[in-house]
């Protein structure tokens, strides 16, 4: 033992653990390290730790010799540590450059092309990989930043999917910019990276919220542009009042029903609060809904007072006779209503025909000049 160099032994542990921790701190551990070339680092690194390999072969063959092998354990760990280190942080950066790689790619991509579905899937299969490497590789300050870019990527891949909704207006993405206080052109030529330079990962909310407002009022033009449609199509029927040349109008079923439907559902996006956006169509339907459940309303009653006294005031001359002020008060109602009647009769579109201004006004009147005109006997 007195032979054995035991201060060259511990002088060498010493070196061994010093390049221990320079190691531990070096840069290149980091994931930020990969704007350089981490490989110079690499090679650095371990061209240093092979010379400390060489020399604890060295020292190991002699401690043999004096069979003391036993005063090399710590320096034999210590270089087993920075090997195993080496050799993952080798491979951690290798797939670094892999996942790097691939979403330089679909970073790359034009918007309009990109495949969310197909980058999912990428990013879950690497995500695998990366977590399938040795608990020890993980605790390398690497595998967090990796791990972390990727995950921030694929929570932005929903976002991006939910944004290539064909809901999505340009008023939508001006909500988006200012949500996420950013600005950008939306063009042909935008690619995915203009669109994840918002750091959509960190406004999930907020794209979330853009999403569903998109959604929303795009169900909301779809069933003013479906009710449009639908009552451009809708007619009164008519029959002539006793074969003659007054049309009445009669509101079908079918129709009296979705009129109810449709009003529900209309009074429902009075109180939405997406309805700023179509607040002047909105409104306008259901001024119109209202007109057309009103005027026909009171065009039943109207007809239907008007047919009871029509042939009383047109056929009886005794009636005449004695009722010359109320006959007068029925002859007025009576040209009015075949007026109104005419007109209801030429136009047949129902939204069209109770909107007409002053309607609602015009058959109130009327139907109080039936009321002060029906016959009241004078008493003999």
């Amino acid at each position: 033992m007195s032979f054995l160099p035991t201060s060259q032994v511990k002088a060498f542990e010493q070196s061994v653990e010093a390049f221990r921790e320079r190691l531990l701190a070096e840069p290149v551990l980091r994931y930020d390290y990969a704007s350089r070339n981490p490989y110079e680092a690499l090679d650095r690194l371990n061209a240093e730790h092979c010379a400390n390999e060489r020399g604890a072969r060295e020292l190991r063959e002699l401690t043999e010799l004096f069979d003391f092998p036993e005063i090399m354990e710590v320096i034999d760990d210590v270089a087993d540590a920075c090997r195993t280190d080496l050799v993952y942080l080798k491979q951690l950066w290798d797939l670094c450059f892999v996942v790097r790689a691939q979403i330089d790619a679909f970073e790359a991509t034009a918007w309009g092309d990109f495949d969310t579905a197909a980058a999912e899937a990428e990013m879950q299969a690497l995500m695998r990989v990366l977590r399938s490497i040795p608990s020890q590789a993980k605790k390398l300050p690497i595998y967090a930043g990796l791990e972390q870019a990727m995950s921030d990527f694929s929570a932005a891949l929903p976002c991006v999917s939910d944004l290539k909704s064909p809901c999505m207006r340009p008023r939508h993405w001006e909500q988006l910019m200012e949500g996420t206080a950013s600005h950008f052109e939306m063009s042909d030529a935008m690619v995915l990276q203009d669109l994840l330079a918002l750091q959509l990962h960190k406004h999930v909310e907020v794209v979330g919220a853009v999403v569903d407002r998109a959604l929303k009022e795009h169900s909301m033009e779809t069933t003013i542009a479906k009710l449009a449609g639908t009552w451009a199509q809708i007619e009164f029927d008519f029959q002539p009042y006793n074969g003659g040349d007054v049309m009445l109008m009669r509101f079908k079923e079918e129709d009296a029903e979705a009129l109810d439907e449709i009003s529900l559902l209309v009074q429902a996006m009075m109180g939405s609060k997406y309805l700023d956006t179509f607040r002047m169509d909105v409104t306008k339907w259901s001024t119109a809904l209202r007109d057309v459940s009103e005027v026909v309303a009171q065009l039943t009653a109207v007809q239907h007072q008007w047919a009871a006294l029509e042939k009383r005031y047109v056929s009886s001359e005794e009636v005449k006779e004695e009722l010359p002020d109320a006959t007068y008060k029925f002859a007025v109602a009576d040209q009015l209503f075949r007026m109104t009647a005419s007109e209801v009769y030429a136009t047949r579109n129902a939204v069209q025909a109770c909107s007409v201004p002053g309607l609602r006004e015009r058959l109130a009147m009327i139907l109080s000049l039936i009321h002060i005109s029906e016959p009241t006997r004078r008493t003999p």
